[in-house]
C-alpha cells in the first residue's frame, strides 16, 4: 500500500508472501499513524486463522520492527 490516506470503513486483507521458504519477512514503518478508531492486525501465516502478532492503533507501529517466523 501506499503512505496515502485509506478510506473510511476500509476493512482490507493483504497477504505479503516469502520468494523462498528460507527468506525472512520484516515489516517496517517509517511512518506510520491509523485514525481514532481503527486498528490493524497482523497475523504470522498464510491467513487470519494463522497465531496473530497484535493489533496496533494509532502510532504504536512507528519505527517498530515485525518479522515473521511462520515458514509458509
Amino acid at each position: 500500500m501506499s503512505s496515502s490516506s485509506y478510506s473510511n470503513n476500509l476493512n482490507a486483507e493483504i497477504t505479503v508472501c516469502a520468494p523462498a521458504p528460507e527468506t525472512i519477512i520484516n515489516l517496517y514503518w517509517a511512518v506510520f499513524a491509523l485514525g481514532a478508531g481503527d486498528q490493524m492486525e497482523i497475523f504470522d501465516g498464510t491467513s487470519t486463522t494463522a497465531p496473530s502478532m497484535g493489533v496496533f492503533t494509532g502510532a504504536q507501529l512507528q519505527a517498530v520492527d515485525i518479522t515473521s517466523t511462520n515458514a509458509s
